[in-house]
């Protein structure tokens, strides 16, 4: 009985982890691919939201994705715990060009052992998540340029 109830209680605190921010408004931008694809992508800008990422999440439309910003560029690794769906992962930096794009980076389970996560690496200060396929689909190759505007930041 013991062993249900912590079973139970585990599996409610994954469905709330996962959909907490259901009824969260995202901040999004739109990003101009290279073959002229409009896509909306949810921002993640700070340390929490990088984080998270798109964890625990089932799927992701096909014209959706998110928008990592970093403050600087930097050699940065993305890694796919607790990320229920494969997805590409494209690095640009400040230029907003791309430094290299994983066309289908392989999703985890909860099961999953951290050394057998997928994991990828680029140079960036910005990284963009999308469904799988999305880099070679839409041109995603180093040195093609990545349109966007950042929203102003809100003075404190």
């Amino acid at each position: 009985m013991r062993f249900l109830r912590t079973s139970l209680v585990f599996a409610l605190a994954l469905f709330a982890a996962g959909n907490c921010f259901a009824g969260v408004k995202a901040k999004t931008v739109k990003i101009t691919l290279p073959d002229k694809t409009a896509v909306t992508a949810e921002l993640a800008l700070t340390d929490e939201e990088h984080e998270r990422g798109l964890m625990f999440r089932r799927s992701l439309g096909e014209k959706r994705g998110m928008l990592f910003v970093f403050d600087a560029e930097a050699l940065r690794t993305f890694w796919m715990k607790n990320t229920l769906m494969d997805l590409a992962i494209a690095f640009a930096g400040a230029d907003k060009k791309i430094t290299v794009c994983y066309d289908k980076v392989p999703k985890s389970r909860a099961d999953t052992a951290d050394a057998d996560v997928a994991r990828v690496i680029g140079y960036a200060k910005y990284v963009v998540e999308l469904p799988p396929g999305s880099c070679g689909r839409h041109g995603l190759a180093v040195g093609a340029p990545l349109g966007f505007v950042l929203p102003e930041k809100k003075a404190k």
